[in-house]
């Protein structure tokens, strides 16, 4: 959200314990979001995810960036698309 070393940040994946993990990472101002867009641009690349809600993050310097947990195979993934 700040900026400092992500200025041109696209996209980033990592690896959760579990889906309540988004409580402690989502621990900024952000609203809930279930747009059918939104949903879309996780179904394909890079993420190929199915998600049915994110959570919509505005940064510092004013661009948009939607964050979702979503399920593996052997766990959970964090997903975020900066648009």
């Amino acid at each position: 959200m700040s900026c400092e070393s992500h200025l041109k940040l696209k996209y980033l994946e990592i690896t959760i314990p579990s889906p309540d993990a988004m409580n402690e990472i989502m621990d900024l101002p952000h609203e809930v979001t279930t747009h059918p867009k939104m949903i879309e641009t996780f179904a394909g690349h890079p993420f190929f995810v199915d998600v049915t809600q994110g959570f919509k993050i505005k940064r510092n310097d004013g661009k948009m960036a939607t964050a979702c947990a979503a399920p593996l195979w052997n766990g959970w993934r964090l997903c975020l698309l900066v648009h």
